[in-house]
């Protein structure tokens, strides 16, 4: 089995100003912290063995995602805007990944548990995807999927059209008999419906009440905690709609 030391594996965060449904959110204050800072501050708690890159477009708009990114720490790589797959190839061609975790700029309560528990097993596996999309039992905005780049590089020449170019795991999930796919399921009772993830101004205003309730520092919640406060969230919705 090929040890975490060894492995060529990264971490991608994909990120854009020019987000269709919620422009700018990358770099929307939630907490006095940007988006795109919630998630880096969570995904630097999986661990230093894994490089973390941000992979955003070279459009101008996409500067102060590489600006922000840098002052972070973090390397930065620019490609197509929306061709969202050949962006992830020729990140990975350039600092040399045998595999990587596909982070989406929604997703501000990604679990690093969850992270380190699916690197251990696409390693154990050696598949083509590890995912908990294929079948879902985790919230929205708890997807995760780590990707060989050797797969990757096929579904590339396989297949032209712009969503799946943009969504690049898509084309997995609809031939998943062309692929070798692990799938994890969660082992505590969630509900696969709950919605942890910002595309909206209605999403931005749920999350800033959810984290209101909890204690500093955020990166550090765990997701029980996370999916309770949603709970309460939705309930206080309910009743404010009656």
């Amino acid at each position: 089995m090929t040890s975490i030391k060894n492995s060529k594996i990264g971490i991608i965060i994909f990120s854009r100003f020019s987000s269709e449904r919620l422009r700018g959110k990358a770099m929307i204050n939630i907490k006095k912290r940007p988006l795109l800072g919630h998630i880096i501050d969570r995904v630097k708690k999986v661990g230093e063995s894994y490089p973390i890159i941000v992979a955003t477009s070279s459009h101008k708009s996409d500067d102060i995602i590489e600006n922000f990114s840098k002052s972070e720490g973090l390397e930065v790589f620019r490609g197509n805007l929306t061709d969202v797959m050949n962006r992830a190839l020729l990140c990975c061609q350039k600092f040399k990944f045998d595999s990587f975790v596909r982070i989406c700029g929604d997703r501000i309560f990604l679990s690093p548990k969850l992270i380190n528990k699916m690197i251990k097993v696409h390693l154990s596996k050696k598949v083509d995807l590890t995912t908990n999309n294929l079948k879902k039992t985790y919230p929205f905005g708890l997807t995760t999927e780590i990707i060989s780049v050797r797969s990757l590089e096929k579904v590339f020449q396989k297949t032209k059209d712009p969503f799946d170019r943009e969504h690049i795991t898509n084309f997995y999930y609809n031939n998943s008999n062309e692929f070798s796919i692990e799938n994890i399921e969660s082992k505590n009772k969630m509900n696969p419906n709950l919605n942890l993830s910002v595309d909206t101004k209605d999403d931005l205003s749920k999350v800033r009440w959810i984290l209101t309730g909890l204690p500093k520092p955020y990166a550090d919640l765990d997701i029980e905690k996370i999916i309770k406060r949603l709970e309460n969230y939705n309930i206080r919705v309910k009743k404010c709609a009656v």
